[in-house]
Parts: C-alpha cells; structure tokens; sequence
C-alpha cells in the first residue's frame, strides 16, 4: 500500500519516536504558555486596580497611603504628627 515505505524499520527506531515526541510537545507547550500567560495578564489587571485604589489614610503632602501609625511619610519625608495632639 502507500504506507508501507514510511513506516519502515527506520522510521520506527529512536530517531522516529524523537520527532514524534518533538512534534507533539511543541504545540503543547505554546499551548501551556499562551494560558500561563492569559493567567498572568488577568492576575496582573486585577491587582493593579487594587494598587491604584487604596483605601485609608493619605499623606497630605504627596497624596501617597500611609500607614496611621507612621510619624514620617517614606515618599516625601512629611511629618505626619497631627499638629493638635
């Protein structure tokens, strides 16, 4: 038939099962890395909008969040001792 000399014995060693398993695991690992990817994408988006939407307190000079407990401010180096206490 048309398929009996491309299935000889050559095509069947180790050098045939190599391209095979290469053949095979290419697509499979763009495959992995495209869905890495989408996963990462998707991470990243959802925790950037939680970075730029801070809740609490904020420096008065930098507009920067800031701990309540913090006396100095780490960005601008703005006290933050309320003037009244």
């Amino acid at each position: 038939g048309m398929m009996g000399p491309m299935m000889g014995a050559g095509m069947m060693g180790g050098v045939g099962i190599f391209w095979w398993l290469l053949a095979c695991l290419i697509p499979l690992g763009l495959i992995a890395l495209l869905v890495g990817g989408l996963v990462w994408l998707v991470a990243s988006a959802s925790g950037s909008s939680r970075i730029t939407q801070p809740s609490g307190p904020r420096c008065p000079n930098c507009d920067q969040p800031i701990q309540s407990d913090w006396q100095l401010c780490p960005y601008c180096g703005a006290s933050l001792r309320e003037e009244g206490a």
